[in-house]
């Protein structure tokens, strides 16, 4: 058996010159990242693959699908396209008549002709060691082959082609991404092609060649890093900080009447019954109604003002109150004119804290767009609903790094007060990346 090291940029130059010089029937034994630089940190990475051969195989490329397994090696099937991206042409070499003009179907695979041709002597004990040695090399590489398959397996993330503007940037991001597998993990779970790349490189600095090829330690870590980036800050609802106020705005359909009721019956059984309700949601007489019954329900007052000024006498009505929640109508992030209107009710004067309500299935893109329109009644605090409609919540990290308001609650049904979610850092992180297959912690 022949073994040795190549070191290379990438992984597609090292396959090419590991073909080039040990032919197709190679073994990838394995790969880690060195730095040639002085104390190995300030030299540009290299890739260092060991990779063997047996010499008593014919290098010469063949159809025979059973040797297909050895050329997916250590990377498995994720790296397969660079295999087809990178084959080179087979050397030319002289061969008998019969096999170049035999059928395809007619040909024996490489192995089969060899052992035809071979003397008949009893293997030395030398060729015995080679071969044991090879066979438990297959069983490594079969191993490692069938557990990156899982991680092939995921879904793709399509990519368009850059264009002349800051798509270019993340359409660099997401290519990144895609060749690394821990960036892939993050992709996959809609977390941004930018924020993926980030979070990954973060990852290959902070965390060793082994740890990298540990997913529930890789996930662990991304758990820890994404809890750092998110900023969660529920109210405090203590009597000692005086009456609170608190007002729910947003689009329309995002769920505010029944937040709003699931937050005050939470705050109805672990902390103050003097709670009283407050609307000013008049487009819509099925909201008045609905908030209406919520209050029967759980025997609290509620007021529906359409002005300020009715808004400042219901506030003196309930001045006694620990807390007063505001449900508001909801309006179109385009509509300038009725988020002003809505200001005029919200003015800093009246001391409410404003909770933005997003829905989680609403595209990122008009998410962001909700928020910039919102943002000028000065936002406090961001509810995201609706989380048992989506497959994935990477949404709520990367409206978090774009957005400086930190979450205040999660729901996840229609139940009051059972799908309003208590949260921290590591609720949402957990949310985001849940335990699955090969990750359960």
């Amino acid at each position: 058996m022949q073994v040795k090291i190549f070191e290379s940029p990438d992984m597609a130059t090292g396959l090419k010159m590991i073909r080039r010089e040990l032919g197709p029937e190679a073994l990838i034994l394995s790969t880690r990242t060195v730095r040639n630089g002085r104390l190995g940190i300030l030299g540009k990475p290299t890739l260092e693959i060991t990779a063997a051969v047996d010499n008593r195989v014919d290098s010469a490329p063949l159809e025979s699908p059973a040797r297909q397994p050895a050329t997916r090696s250590l990377h498995g099937t994720a790296r397969q396209a660079y295999l087809e991206q990178t084959r080179p042409e087979a050397p030319s070499q002289p061969a008998p008549d019969e096999r170049l003009s035999a059928p395809r179907a007619l040909r024996k695979p490489a192995a089969t002709r060899l052992a035809a041709e071979a003397p008949t002597d009893p293997p030395t004990d030398k060729q015995r060691d080679v071969s044991r040695e090879l066979g438990e090399l297959k069983e490594m590489v079969s191993a490692l082959s069938g557990e990156l398959s899982r991680l092939s397996s995921r879904p793709e993330h399509p990519t368009a082609p850059p264009d002349n503007g800051g798509g270019q940037a993340a359409f660099g991001a997401a290519s990144a991404a895609q060749r690394d597998p821990v960036a892939g993990y993050l992709l996959a779970y809609d977390i941004s092609p930018e924020n993926a790349a980030t979070i990954a490189g973060f990852a290959r600095e902070s965390l060793s060649f082994a740890d990298l090829s540990r997913s529930d330690v890789y996930t662990a870590f991304l758990r820890d890093t994404i809890g750092g980036l998110i900023d969660v800050q529920p109210p405090a609802f203590t009597s000692a900080e005086g009456q609170q106020r608190i007002a729910l705005v947003g689009p329309t359909g995002v769920g505010k009447t029944t937040t709003l009721a699931k937050i005050a019956a939470a705050c109805l059984s672990v902390w103050s019954p003097s709670i009283a309700l407050i609307t000013i949601d008049t487009y819509r007489i099925a909201a008045v109604e609905q908030l209406k019954v919520y209050g029967e329900i759980m025997r609290l007052p509620v007021e529906v003002v359409i002005s300020p000024a009715q808004l400042d006498a219901a506030l003196e009505r309930h001045a006694d109150s620990d807390l007063i929640l505001v449900d508001t109508a909801g309006r179109s992030p385009r509509d300038s004119v009725c988020i002003e209107e809505l200001a005029s009710f919200l003015t800093a004067e009246r001391g409410f804290e404003k909770h933005l309500v997003l829905s989680a299935v609403t595209r990122e893109k008009e998410l962001l767009d909700t928020i910039e329109q919102f943002g000028r009644l000065g936002i406090d605090r961001t509810i995201f609903t609706k989380l048992d409609e989506c497959r994935t919540l990477g949404v709520l990290l990367n409206v978090q790094i774009s957005n400086p308001a930190p979450l205040s609650f999660l729901t996840n049904g229609q139940r009051v007060p059972e799908d309003l979610l208590q949260i921290d850092r590591e609720t949402v992180s957990r949310l985001i990346l849940p335990a699955g297959e090969g990750n359960q912690q």
